[in-house]
């Protein structure tokens, strides 16, 4: 049994395939970047107007007021989208402008619609407008590379791409991207109790241990393919090993059968098939009998206990790792909290709780540890939004007061930690 952090160690010094590929940038949600994006164009593209209203030069309407408006005839109209180059200013004119569209040449102001009085001048065809108060320069009008100039960064290399960064790089008109690779993962599933059906037996239970590994991988944007269950059948297991495709940035993760019951059979005959054990068993709670390991064919192998509760941290801590890696991202490292609960440091034992984190009235992040942690309740976990870590110890202590915390979910794992 080896120590918590020399698990980590051992998955950050495994050797990985960190390969890259190109994709549309609508197909890149949760995706990591794989390089460094700048603007090609100034955003916005061209100086516009902010609002409805109209164009004018800011110096014709200095002496503006109620005894003495100023009167402009209203010589065009620009829509978004128009060819402003065809338009030219006259002297004492304003153009009727919509949001959006660009300024004309010569025109320097927008005056809003609602600000202005308009009306046709008698004797004339021609409409005008009454401006009782001074326009100032500039005013009501978007500059070009107000928000992005260019060569401006848009999205740095190892970041996870959010809806927010894939709506500025639209709006740079980039439509491919460079991203990694994503792992290929596979699921198995042992235990002759699992079945689909187990109300029609007494003694079967439901896997909810595959569902929750495939939906947790799908919202970092990774696919995982359900190998099927295999009971506990030794040979049944390396069949299904030999028939997945043989690659470096695969990832195998089984459940249960790695403990020392008579029916853990995944260690050793991950032995025979000729796989390194790189660890068994990790001084952790809950979850100490994960297994890490690396298969003559390159595949990386996490055999995770048949808890569910073990499944989830084992799949948090060191699958999300792994994967991190494989994603050329940097470790992660957790939060700090305030702990308002009660607890005592395990001894020789780093543990994970199932915990809720808030802001207090205060500003400080805090963390509470729910209630029935044991490994096989899943109903606390409907309310934990976070992992509360805590180290091993010599001997138990209490009054722990700051504590590091996890975010549960998984794409905060990418989201939060992405330029640590």
């Amino acid at each position: 049994m080896i120590d918590y952090f020399e698990a980590l160690s051992i998955i950050d010094n495994s050797n990985v395939n960190i390969s890259t590929c190109k994709t549309r940038l609508t197909s890149s949600l949760s995706r990591i970047s794989a390089s460094s994006i700048k603007s090609i164009v100034a955003m916005p593209r061209f100086d516009n107007s902010a609002m409805d209203g109209y164009a004018v030069k800011a110096h014709e309407t200095a002496h503006a007021s109620k005894c003495e408006p100023v009167i402009l005839t209203v010589s065009d109209h620009i829509s978004a989208g128009d060819d402003v180059k065809v338009i030219s200013g006259v002297d004492n004119s304003a153009i009727s402008i919509n949001t959006g569209a660009a300024i004309p040449s010569g025109y320097d102001a927008v005056v809003k619609k609602e600000d202005v009085m308009r009306y046709q001048k008698k004797a004339s065809s021609s409409d005008v407008i009454e401006l009782t108060t001074p326009v100032i320069i500039q005013e009501n009008i978007r500059k070009q590379g107000e928000d992005f100039r260019v060569n401006d960064y848009l999205l740095k290399k190892n970041t996870a791409i959010s809806c927010n960064t894939i709506m500025a790089l639209a709006a740079s008109g980039i439509t491919e991207i460079d991203i990694y690779s994503k792992p290929t993962i596979s699921v198995i599933a042992t235990g002759r109790e699992l079945s689909k059906n187990a109300l029609d037996h007494s003694s079967k239970i439901f896997d909810s241990n595959s569902p929750y590994i495939i939906s947790f991988l799908q919202q970092i944007g990774i696919e995982a393919n359900f190998l099927g269950y295999v009971n506990d059948d030794a040979y049944k297991f390396e069949n299904m090993l030999k028939k997945i495709p043989p690659a470096s940035n695969n990832i195998i993760i089984s459940t249960g059968a790695v403990s020392l019951g008579t029916k853990d059979f995944i260690p050793e005959t991950l032995k025979m098939f000729g796989a390194d054990i790189l660890f068994h068993k990790v001084r952790i709670k809950p979850g100490k009998p994960i297994l890490y390991a690396r298969l003559v064919t390159g595949e990386h192998f996490f055999g995770l206990p048949g808890n569910p509760i073990s499944v989830a941290v084992g799949l948090r801590i060191f699958v999300c790792r792994l994967i991190r890696k494989m994603q050329g991202l940097t470790m992660e490292s957790p939060l700090k909290a305030i702990s308002v609960t009660d607890i005592e440091l395990k001894k020789n034992f780093s543990v994970f709780y199932k915990a809720y984190m808030y802001f207090n009235h205060a500003g400080k992040l805090v963390a509470q540890i729910l209630p029935d942690q044991e490994s096989f309740k899943i109903k606390s976990l409907l309310k934990a939004n976070c992992w509360a870590s805590l180290p091993s110890t010599e001997n138990k202590t209490s009054g722990v007061n700051k504590i590091d915390v996890y975010p549960m979910t998984p794409i905060d794992c990418f989201n939060y930690y992405m330029e640590n």
